[in-house]
């Protein structure tokens, strides 16, 4: 297998509706994109802010793939997209995150508390389960790619503070607030180079440790 580079990136600023982006959000792309030197096949997750910014970095990098859209990388909706009541769990969940605005806690201390372990999981699922959600899906493109080619192939998923805050704390064993104060910024990213002997090796920020032995047991 060729060597491949699996990014997870958050989408770029958005408006304050976080229905799509700012003009400076997409300027930002367009800077960024210019980072990227090698055939890159790029997804997105349901959102319209991250299909955008997917698009943008198309654009913007040549990428000769056609971008894709991957719901699961949208992670969970209480946190991104829309409060649909379409189940009693969903009205649960849409009470919750109303009275959590009446008091005044934020998003921000919410993700904490999840990442945490500290969020009722009737209303939704354990940051691993999603975790593994996502892992398993994406982590099996390399097998689709041409065992004949000899540079490396990146998958860039766009997606979500949360998404990438998860994703770190499955793939390392660690929780990321022990690492890190914020959440993921804009455009930043989470990506895992596997050498081709299959050799995995996370960075975040100044962080980077190998994750082969764990990537290997969640997806076997």
């Amino acid at each position: 297998m060729p060597p491949v580079s699996i990014s997870f990136r958050r989408h770029a600023h958005k408006t304050a509706d976080g229905s799509t982006l700012t003009k400076r959000g997409k300027t930002a792309t367009s800077l960024c994109s210019q980072n990227i030197k090698e055939p890159t096949k790029i997804y997105a997750s349901n959102i319209e802010r991250t299909k955008l910014t997917a698009d943008i970095l198309k654009i913007c990098s040549r990428s000769k793939y056609t971008t894709r859209v991957r719901e699961i990388l949208r992670g969970h909706k209480y946190f991104a997209g829309e409060r649909i009541k379409t189940t009693k769990k969903d009205n649960f969940l849409t009470f919750f995150k109303e009275v959590a605005i009446k008091i005044g806690v934020s998003d921000d201390v919410l993700i904490k508390l999840w990442l945490n372990g500290h969020f009722p999981k009737k209303i939704m699922p354990k940051p691993e389960v999603l975790s593994d959600a996502i892992i398993k899906e994406r982590f099996r493109l390399p097998l689709r790619v041409n065992k004949k080619i000899d540079h490396t192939i990146v998958f860039e998923n766009i997606t979500h503070d949360v998404v990438i805050a998860a994703l770190f704390q499955r793939l390392t064993g660690v929780k990321y607030h022990s690492q890190f104060m914020e959440l993921p910024k804009e455009l930043e990213s989470l990506k895992v180079r596997i050498d081709q002997k299959g050799k995995s090796i996370l960075t975040f920020r100044n962080y980077k440790k190998d994750i082969t032995e764990r990537l290997n047991k969640i997806l076997n």
